[in-house]
């Protein structure tokens, strides 16, 4: 499974420690910078983009004006190649009468 153009970016970003695009603001707004374990970042950002603050952050931004649960739904499956593609499985499975 490709990443998406959401996660090659935030993954270019903590290999290359890339602060202005990983630069998020917390529940406290604080700046969340710390990326010592950079592994652990790299498998965040695999498993979805919006695991790392920053992303879901400009999600939120992107879909200010619109208030569709279904937008929002769909955002969520296709920032991540792994939903996207279990997506695509279950549209099959489902077509063929699957439970």
């Amino acid at each position: 499974v490709e990443l998406t153009k959401t996660q090659r970016r935030f993954y270019r970003a903590v290999l290359t420690k890339n602060y202005e695009v990983l630069r998020g603001t917390g529940p406290q707004g604080k700046s969340n910078n710390s990326l010592l374990n950079v592994v652990m970042q790299l498998r965040k950002v695999c498993n979805h983009p919006f695991l790392m603050e920053s992303a879901e952050i400009e999600a939120e931004e992107a879909l200010a004006g619109k208030e569709c649960a279904v937008s929002r739904q769909r955002q969520l499956v296709e920032a991540s190649g792994k939903l996207s593609l279990l997506h695509k499985l279950l549209e099959k499975l489902r077509a063929g009468g699957h439970r």
